[in-house]
């Protein structure tokens, strides 16, 4: 693949994760959680099957050979970070759901390094401080005062479990994920 096209597709991929903590807002007033997050999928769902299928991809036989590890991924990854996610939304600020999901690369490889004994390269283990230490100041705005009496809703401990379930999903994946075509 060309490297200008992986870069713009980067670049849009992390448009629309950006944009996600935006527009989940409005999508709220118009749908309940649980209805938001299959319109999301549904969605999804219809796009990776027109590509599969363009591509001249075995959806189903693939489907076939690795429901179970499909299904597990779903519950986790899919099921359980969505729905926790929209209904975090239900009860804390976007801002406050993006920063908590800020933290997920530290959560992420230190549940690879507890679970599946993955150790963190040296640029891992300089860049998690120094990410960790950003949220913080984005979060307290630079004042301890701030950082001392923040309290913690239920919608950003929704999110706070949400930001685990899509840790648990990305260590999983690595674990379990079948080989696909290259």
């Amino acid at each position: 693949m060309n490297t200008g096209l992986v870069y713009l597709l980067v670049t849009v991929a992390v448009f629309f994760g950006g944009a996600n903590f935006t527009l989940a807002g409005p999508v709220m007033t118009a749908l309940p959680p649980l209805w938001a997050a299959a319109a999301r999928f549904l969605f999804g769902t219809l796009l990776i099957m027109a590509i599969v299928a363009w591509r001249g991809g075995d959806l189903i036989g693939a489907a076939r050979r690795h429901a179970p590890v499909y299904l597990m991924l779903g519950v986790v990854g899919i099921g359980g970070f969505n729905l926790l996610f929209f209904f975090a939304l239900q009860h804390t600020s976007p801002a406050n759901a993006a920063l908590i999901l800020a933290t997920n690369p530290l959560l992420t490889t230190l549940l690879a390094a507890a679970t599946l004994g993955e150790r963190p390269t040296a640029r891992q283990i300089a860049a998690l401080p120094l990410a960790l230490i950003g949220v913080v100041v984005v979060i307290s705005g630079g004042s301890l005062a701030r950082l001392a009496a923040l309290k913690i809703s239920s919608g950003d401990a929704l999110m706070i479990a949400a930001d685990f379930a899509w840790a648990a999903y990305n260590v999983l994946t690595r674990r379990f994920m079948p080989a696909g075509p290259r």
